[in-house]
């Protein structure tokens, strides 16, 4: 009798022992995958952080530009389209910002002129959208974001004034592709959905990907098409738990969700990110840890200088011409002559008007003031 009860008692101890193994593993399987989240998180905040910052300061600099001013109190749209289509493809030419687009929103509230479009006859504005803009009008406050409005992605809009006087908005915008190319450097890959039920049918074409039911937009046009293919993979209850719970582990796959919102915090639809199982230690902060090696423009002087200071010694040779004045009040006397060797070869290779956009850049950075959410 006592043999069968310490049999019995010996397999409900076995028992409790693995399902107490198997909790434990699941709880830290499910810590992994929360560590993994927040660390993407992190990159993926900072980024869209940095651009907003960054294309703030555009569209304050350029809402001051007298071209711009004059060509609205001219009521000269077509102007208008050449001076904002030549500043495009000034930006294109001397920073880094390869897809840019800006538009002038008149003070009644109607679209002036598009550096992407000619021909901006019937072209309404949102009704969101104009409350915003009445409060850009109002209070002159300029403010950066993700609204809707084409093309898809993060927008600046900043006040014009003359002499005093509210006479339109420009409005700066960076595509979702410019995030998803930056996230890439990251070995990140994700994928911008928008609720369709936001979105008016004349927004959306044919590089618009439809998904789940007709409920999302794919709205960036830089497709990966495994990426795409992965997420098609979902039935529509699993996509549902991914968006209700953040994140979904598949086929050793870690489907990540993170919510799109506007500004005036209405959620527009989730950024999805997808991590291989293998590439897992790169996003849980280890050594050489793809966190670590994150510096944005947001980073201060000292952030950059500590950073380029901990790679091989020609690292300067490889800064970007728009961290040379951001960088040379923070450099060590001792590596002064080489930062200074370096910069002078890369300002002299510089023409007198890449000099000068340098200038303002640094500038309109520094007068930066604004809304940022």
């Amino acid at each position: 009798m006592l043999k069968k009860l310490f049999i019995f008692l010996g397999f409900i101890f076995l028992i409790g022992l693995l399902t107490l193994i198997l909790n434990t593993t699941e709880n830290q399987n499910r810590q992994r995958q929360i560590k993994i989240y927040d660390n993407i998180d992190k990159i993926l905040t900072s980024t869209i952080d940095s651009e907003k910052t960054s294309l703030l300061s555009l569209s304050i600099a350029f809402s001051k530009s007298r071209s711009i001013q004059d060509v609205v109190l001219d009521n000269n749209s077509s102007l208008g389209y050449d001076v904002l289509y030549a500043s495009t493809r000034m930006l294109k030419r001397h920073t880094d910002k390869k897809d840019i687009y800006i538009q002038i929103i008149s003070s009644n509230l109607s679209v002036f002129a598009r550096s992407w479009e000619k021909d901006i006859s019937d072209i309404p504005l949102l009704t969101g959208r104009k409350n915003s803009f009445k409060k850009i009008l109002q209070t002159y406050d300029p403010r950066a974001g993700i609204d809707l409005g084409l093309p898809f992605g993060i927008r600046a809009s900043s006040v014009i004034t003359y002499k005093n006087r509210p006479i339109g908005i420009l409005e700066a915008i960076l595509p979702y592709d410019s995030i998803v190319s930056k996230m890439r450097t990251y070995q990140i890959e994700i994928v911008p959905l928008m609720y369709k039920k936001y979105i008016p049918l004349r927004y959306i074409d044919e590089h618009n990907l439809v998904i789940y039911n007709d409920k999302f937009i794919i709205a960036n046009k830089n497709i990966n098409n495994n990426l795409i293919n992965k997420l098609y993979q979902l039935s529509e209850k699993e996509f549902e738990k991914l968006l209700k719970n953040d994140f979904l582990l598949k086929d050793s796959h870690l489907y990540l969700s993170y919510q799109i919102k506007s500004t005036d915090n209405i959620k527009l639809g989730n950024f999805i990110a997808i991590i291989k199982e293998s590439s897992f230690e790169n996003f849980l902060e280890r050594q050489k840890s793809i966190i670590r090696s994150i510096y944005t423009l947001d980073s201060s002087r000292d952030d950059i200088y500590l950073y380029a200071k901990q790679k091989e010694q020609s690292l300067f040779a490889d800064i970007q011409r728009e961290y040379i004045v951001q960088l040379k009040y923070s450099i060590d006397d001792k590596d002064l002559i080489d930062f200074e060797d370096i910069a002078r070869q890369k300002l002299q290779k510089m023409s007198k008007d890449e000099l000068i956009d340098l200038i303002l850049y640094r500038y309109t950075d520094k007068q930066l003031r604004g809304e940022i959410r």
